[in-house]
């Protein structure tokens, strides 16, 4: 039975199908940025939670922000996990980049507050928070693994060689057009 047919691992497997220069640059991929994908996708489920819970409260911020998450969104669902209730309050908590008018804010904000739905948006939020930060832990990782990595030298350009060579001789009233 070949390696490949076995249920060896996919380092082995690898190993055994391809060049071994290829092998090289698939163990060297940097698999922090897959658990990166992989944690934002997690972190999106959480919102459409978020949302949901906000749906069940008949809130409609969701639906007049532009992003929930945003430096808005957090502020005002950190006042309604807070206590607080009056739709104004919440709406003066947005960012003055908000193009929203704070009475429709306001008006989206008016709903039933009930302590099960403010539980499962409590527990989405914090879930979410933890994925950002495990995304961030993430993406550090990357950016030394990127860090690590040795430069390549760069070739220089020689002119009339490289195809896609950039000429400021020329104007777009030399170029050939097709009839």
């Amino acid at each position: 039975m070949s390696p490949i047919a076995s249920g060896s691992s996919t380092c082995t497997r690898l190993a055994f199908s391809v060049p071994v220069s290829a092998a090289r640059i698939y163990l060297r991929h940097p698999i922090p940025l897959a658990t990166s994908r992989r944690l934002i996708q997690m972190a999106a489920e959480h919102v459409l939670h978020m949302q949901k819970a906000l749906d069940q409260m008949n809130l409609q911020i969701h639906r007049v922000l532009n992003d929930i998450t945003g430096v808005s969104g957090m502020r005002i669902l950190d006042a309604v996990l807070a206590g607080e209730r009056v739709p104004l309050t919440l709406a003066r908590l947005c960012h003055g980049g908000v193009k929203t008018s704070e009475d429709v804010i306001a008006k989206s904000l008016e709903g039933d507050y009930r302590t099960e739905h403010l539980f499962a948006l409590r527990q989405s939020l914090a879930v979410l928070r933890y994925y950002q930060q495990l995304v961030l832990e993430a993406d550090q990782e990357i950016q030394l693994r990127l860090n690590e990595r040795p430069r390549r030298k760069q070739r220089g350009i020689r002119p009339g060689r490289d195809s896609n060579q950039i000429r400021p001789d020329l104007t777009l009233g030399d170029i050939p057009t097709v009839q």
